[in-house]
């Protein structure tokens, strides 16, 4: 047991060092380099250089802050520190109004270099799908008493790891259903999918898929996300072919018991 629970230490200590060297490398050197341009050649550049120098030097430090945002969120997790008094929310209508709101902060943009091309107000985004919300118009699902701290973090990881491992103008989809005394969260890809072996890893902090290729990630999102299912009583689990997508379904409480 002591050897396993090193074993898994070490694993853990790699997996880490590979997200700090992966990660935070390529905006510290976008820091780096626009700093180092802006403070030489200031008076050279024009009003619009300038502002987007600047532009990526915010870019890089939201990333960056992101990064060590999740890594504390998964540690108060663990530690306990994370869950908060349920609330009664109209699940349907919250849902919808959620996903506006994720949308508008393009969860792809680290693979979108150009959103929001500066001093122009233009949203370039690299990555553009059709979103598909399907609700059981049936269900009654008003009366849903939850950690909605908890439930943004599941819907915001699933959502963004769906269009960021998406295919440009396939559909992304969420399917919401009554189950009672439970519900169902649906979130459906036809992206790039996820090797059979590599599965069973998936919730594994810092665990990233072989063909992930150059997108950016910490690995963290579905721990983190796993982490609130289980703290919210429920359970999640993952469909997945290589080259035909993968669908993440999560079943919660309507209330917590």
């Amino acid at each position: 047991v002591a050897l396993d629970a090193q074993l898994q230490i070490n694993r853990l200590k790699t997996a880490f060092s590979g997200m700090v060297s992966r990660e935070f490398r390529t905006p510290l050197g976008i820091i780096s380099a626009a700093t180092e341009i802006l403070e030489r050649y200031h008076d050279r550049l024009d009003a619009a250089q300038r502002i987007q120098h600047t532009s990526s030097i915010l870019d890089a430090v939201r990333r960056m802050t992101a990064m060590m945002e999740h890594i504390l969120l998964l540690a108060g997790i663990d530690g306990g520190r994370a869950a908060a008094p349920p609330v009664v929310i109209d699940l349907a209508a919250w849902l919808s109004r959620t996903l506006v709101e994720i949308k508008g902060t393009c969860p792809s943009r680290d693979l979108c270099p150009k959103h929001c091309a500066a001093g122009t107000g233009e949203t370039v985004c690299f990555v553009e799908h059709d979103i598909r919300l399907d609700i059981d118009p049936a269900a009654d699902l008003r009366r849903a008493r939850i950690d909605v701290s908890l439930l943004q973090h599941i819907v915001g990881n699933l959502f963004s790891n769906a269009c960021k491992y998406s295919v440009p103008g396939k559909p992304v989809e969420i399917i919401l259903r009554h189950a009672p005394p439970h519900f169902t969260l649906a979130v459906r890809d036809h992206g790039i999918g996820i090797p059979e072996d590599e599965q069973p890893h998936l919730f594994d902090g810092f665990f990233r898929g072989s063909n992930v290729g150059n997108r950016p990630g910490t690995g963290l999102g579905l721990a983190i996300t796993r982490r609130c299912v289980e703290v919210l009583g429920g359970r999640i689990a993952v469909e997945s072919r290589p080259g035909h997508g993968s669908t993440f379904t999560v079943t919660l409480p309507l209330a917590p018991s």
